[in-house]
């Protein structure tokens, strides 16, 4: 399948419409799941809603995640609570708030442990840092199915940690990562979530786009199984070749023929001068809906200092492409195919890593506009467009090898 704004050489977002907005960013209570938490239901990581809760349980020993992006002001006074309930599994492992989240290799944690126990870790480019070690304290209900509360606030230049509304511990405010907030929990452990509430000061107006933590299995379910108007959630780490792709372009090993490929947990994308190579899949996705695409890239290598990769929704039957581009040399930029005309424009970003360098880029859509994020920074936006049965392409321009380490998309059926 071949995308309508290949070669091109050289993201749930909403207007900022408020300087200064203070008090209440966040209240989720769980009596539905409108800011689309990630939701799973097979394999070995598990996230549902049941009865007003949000559920994480898996039988496997990884560390997982989920939260939601919350433009709260980190350097300002703050208060981030929920109410936690162990209801089985382990009792040496972790459980709480995940806050000032980036990735999966840069975070901030504030959790207990079923056997009385709480700490402050947090994780910095991939090396975990134990700010407070695990303390026991008697203020943590230690039996299952029993509510144990947790907050952390910011006041002047300290973070101060609550358990059951009695204070436990003081440290040094630190500046964020990123601007994700939620749950966290290790180990094989039932744990519920509720009431998580987020007060502060934001200098965008909030916004809330679920996300989690990628280093759990892809899910088994498939795109087709998602019924009319369900929500839904994809998640591939390219462990193998998923049938909703399009297929392999092997390598020509005796030309310079692009190419793409699925293999060792990765999806290869190989371009030469003046050439382009996709890959694709067709998802029912309501365009017009929130929704949230995410792809970690890595650029490998490349000869062309200013060679553009990136993600497009396109609908190729009426010849309308929306391609979310950075390039190497770092830039940005929403490139629209409409009618055969082509529009958007380059911008310089210095949120993207240059050269031979890894980067996030995020398509996010709050039903009124689609905007561009790269590494968690919003970068522009255009208007949200209706497209029945879209196409979601990977691409990589001129010469240059991508390799794409994981995919994540969230939204809703529209068929």
């Amino acid at each position: 399948m071949k995308s309508l704004v290949l070669f091109i050489t050289m993201v749930v977002c909403t207007v900022a419409v408020n300087a200064q907005s203070t008090n209440l960013l966040l209240f989720e209570s769980f009596s539905d799941n409108s800011r689309q938490w990630a939701i799973n239901t097979t394999g070995e990581a598990v996230y549902t809603i049941n009865s007003g809760k949000y559920v994480m349980e898996n039988t496997d020993d990884k560390l997982r995640w989920s939260g939601l992006h919350v433009k709260l002001d980190d350097k300002s006074d703050f208060a981030i609570s929920c109410t936690t309930t162990h209801n089985s599994g382990v009792t040496n492992s972790g459980y709480g708030l995940v806050f000032g989240l980036k990735d999966n290799d840069n975070y901030f944690v504030f959790d207990i442990s079923p056997g009385g126990y709480y700490r402050l870790y947090s994780k910095t480019y991939g090396t975990y840092n134990y700010l407070i070690n695990w303390t026991a304290n008697s203020y943590i209900n230690k039996s299952n199915y029993v509510d144990n509360s947790l907050k952390v606030t910011r006041s002047g230049s300290l973070w101060y940690f609550y358990i059951n509304g009695n204070w436990v511990n003081s440290y040094s405010a630190q500046a964020f990562y990123g601007d994700i907030i939620g749950f966290i929990k290790g180990g094989n452990q039932r744990i519920e979530f509720d009431d998580l509430e987020v007060d502060g000061t934001s200098s965008y107006a909030s916004t809330y786009t679920s996300t989690n933590n990628s280093d759990s299995k892809n899910s088994d379910k498939s795109l087709a199984d998602y019924t009319n108007g369900s929500s839904f959630t994809f998640s591939d780490d390219f462990s193998y070749a998923r049938d909703e792709w399009d297929d392999d372009i092997e390598e020509d090993l005796l030309g310079k023929r692009p190419y793409t490929t699925i293999d060792d947990d990765v999806l290869t994308l190989r371009s030469y001068k003046d050439s382009s190579i996709t890959r694709a899949l067709s998802v029912y996705l309501d365009t017009k809906a929130t929704f949230d695409i995410t792809a970690k890239f890595e650029r490998v290598t490349g000869l062309t200092p200013n060679a553009s990769y990136g993600i497009s929704i396109e609908d190729p039957s009426n010849d309308k492409a929306y391609a979310f581009y950075i390039s190497a040399n770092g830039y940005a930029a929403i490139k629209v195919v409409e009618s055969g005309n082509r529009t958007g424009d380059w911008k310089e970003c210095s949120y993207v890593n240059q050269a031979d360098a890894s980067n996030k880029i995020e398509i996010k859509s709050d039903g009124s506009y689609w905007s561009l994020y790269v590494n968690d920074r919003y970068v522009t936006l255009i208007s949200s467009k209706y497209i029945y049965h879209p196409t979601i392409f990977l691409i990589a321009n001129d010469d240059q090898e991508i390799a794409v380490q994981q995919f994540d998309m969230s939204g809703k059926i529209l068929k």
